[in-house]
């Protein structure tokens, strides 16, 4: 597993390889509660965490629990209220940082 975390988040949203494994950390911490829902299963962080972008996230660990019932593995981490996301703030910056060439209206120099 992991090819969903990885497209999702990843390669999807601009996330770092640490980034993801700080997601799967707070979903999975002791005092997260577990959410039951006909179409996943999940434990959810209670505590609110800066993500580095300029979100408090709760992060939530989405379960694949029928592939390999009843062992459950950890299909994807979703960082719930991510509005600025990694991929947006590159794009930003490559924005800032872009160079602008001038022309002088007399070029004949």
């Amino acid at each position: 597993m992991g090819l969903h975390v990885y497209e999702s988040r990843i390669e999807g949203d601009g996330y770092s390889v640490a980034d993801v494994v700080a997601q799967i950390i707070s979903a999975m911490h002791e005092t997260c509660i577990f959410k039951v829902n006909p179409k996943m299963n999940s434990l959810i962080s209670c505590t609110p965490r800066d993500d580095g972008y300029g979100n408090l996230v709760l992060d939530e660990a989405v379960f694949e629990c029928s592939a390999k019932y009843p062992k459950a593995e950890l299909l994807s981490v979703i960082p719930k209220g991510d509005k600025i996301k990694p991929r947006d703030t590159l794009k930003n910056m490559d924005r800032a940082n872009a160079v602008h060439i001038s022309i002088p209206a007399d070029s004949t120099g």
